[in-house]
């Protein structure tokens, strides 16, 4: 009998799994397994030993990209939230208009 546990992933997103890779944000999953194959032959420590901490980074960041779902949960997790900011701009625009009205009310 299968259990359907959902297994969730946990990255951390304050690393740049593009850039350990050497990819663009808009790369496929084909260019990521490519790219991926490429980076283990170099810094697999069977072939250099000094890289080792190199190649748990590119596994890491292979994990993460190489799934559609946790691809958008890490690149969503990097995003700034527009709307969000888009509130906070304008509520502090509004605040500012409010300040410098009641300043120049007391000033006169």
């Amino acid at each position: 009998m299968k259990l359907g546990i959902k297994r969730h992933f946990a990255f951390n997103s304050l690393k740049d799994y593009y850039s350990i890779m050497g990819l663009n944000r808009s790369a496929s999953t084909t260019d990521i397994k490519k790219k991926f194959i490429e980076l283990t032959k170099t810094y697999h420590p069977d072939v250099n030993s000094n890289h080792a901490d190199k190649f748990k980074e590119i596994n890491e960041a292979y994990n993460v990209l190489s799934k559609e779902n946790t691809r958008q949960e890490y690149d969503q997790s990097r995003t700034p939230n527009r709307s969000t900011s888009t509130a906070y701009s304008q509520k502090t625009q509004q605040t500012n208009a409010y300040s410098r009205t009641n300043y120049h009310q007391s000033v006169v």
